[in-house]
């Protein structure tokens, strides 16, 4: 039977109280991040992308100031400041670092933290996971740490609530461990087995229900304020899920290389997006801007694309040589950061402005 457990701790960052309400979160509305070696898909990737793609389902970005740098090993994970000065980039060799996207040099000291990272809700603080021990916080700017961090076990996601209160880590013993960031008070929720990991988490848009979901198990909701149990889904989920902000969720679809839109309310599948236009290998990370909940995927296809989920298409925005891995939107979804198996890092400054993402 479920179970839930209240824990007191001391938190640093009381500051994160004043973070405006509705700001984006892990650089994605409800979007949680998780160890991406949990979605590694086989299958070698073309040498240049699809290609086969060409004419209107490549998206035109423009003008839009491309940045590129070369991190060490696979990017796993990304996150960009919403001033576009920093990304932080944790790789497979268990360090997270921290750029400049302009130079690509480094900001401040590799940091050995596991293979998430992500950032909080005021734009400038970003947070490292290890697998072990406490979730590291540092200024992104100066690379300077932040207090203590707060505990985590075995960590296998990470996810903010979009309002800035609620962190919520998701582990390997299938607990998810809810912490209200202005108080320190932790509440574990205990939702699997102990032998089945959470390794997907996603906020509702209003910050009152937390999906998790399990490889091994089936999805669960969360009722966060009561840190209880909240039922489950009737069929299975993958692992890469995002809350969309109107009240839906995006997860990858059981063939690995399109989306399904699902309602946060019931699960239920709204849409299936499908792939008419969409990846030619399975999708290893989901990005969703909180302004108007655009939605990119990166594949081991090696493209980014942009996606028209009411109508079931996208458009590549980047065609690479190695199989991309992750991508993250900056807090005002000004910005997108895309990163390759290869530790190819690409950032795409105003990009919304340039792109038109329709067919």
């Amino acid at each position: 039977m479920p179970k839930t457990r209240s824990i007191s701790i001391r938190l640093p960052l009381l500051a994160l109280q004043s973070t405006v309400v509705g700001l984006l979160v892990v650089a994605s509305i409800g979007c949680g991040v998780q160890n991406s070696a949990n979605n590694d898909s086989k299958g070698a990737a073309p040498a240049h992308g699809s290609g086969n793609a060409s004419g209107s389902e490549v998206a035109e970005i423009g003008q839009a100031e491309h940045l590129k740098f070369q991190a060490p090993g696979a990017v796993l994970s990304v996150a960009i400041t919403d001033d576009a000065q920093a990304v932080v980039a944790a790789s497979d060799d268990e360090q997270s670092r921290i750029y400049n996207p302009q130079t690509g040099q480094l900001i401040g000291e590799p940091n050995r933290a596991g293979r998430i990272n992500g950032d909080l809700p005021d734009g400038q603080t970003i947070f490292s996971a290890p697998w072990e021990g406490k979730l590291k916080l540092r200024d992104a700017h100066s690379g300077g740490s932040l207090g203590d961090g707060f505990r985590g076990w075995q960590t296998k996601a990470v996810g903010f609530s979009p309002d800035g209160r609620w962190a919520a880590v998701g582990q390997f013993r299938g607990v998810v461990t809810l912490t209200e960031i202005a108080t320190g008070k932790q509440h574990e929720v205990e939702l699997f087995n102990r032998n089945f990991p959470v390794e997907g988490l996603a906020f509702s848009a209003d910050g009152a229900r937390l999906l998790a979901v399990s490889r091994q198990g089936p999805a669960k909701f969360v009722d966060v304020a009561r840190a209880a149990d909240a039922g489950m889904l009737d069929d299975s989920l993958s692992t890469l899920v995002c809350g969309l902000p109107d009240g839906r969720f995006v997860s990858r679809s059981a063939d690995g290389a399109g989306l399904e839109v699902r309602d946060f309310a019931t699960g239920k599948v709204i849409q299936p997006p499908g792939r008419p236009t969409g990846h030619t290998g399975p999708i290893n990370a989901i990005a969703v801007a909180r302004t108007d909940g655009a939605v990119v995927t990166v594949s081991q296809d090696a493209t980014a694309r942009v996606w028209n989920l009411e109508e079931g298409t996208s458009q590549i925005l980047w065609k690479h040589g190695a199989p991309l891995k992750s991508a993250a939107f900056s807090q005002s979804g000004a910005h997108l950061v895309l990163a390759a198996d290869d530790g190819a890092v690409r950032v795409l400054k105003n990009w919304r402005r340039e792109t038109s993402p329709q067919p």
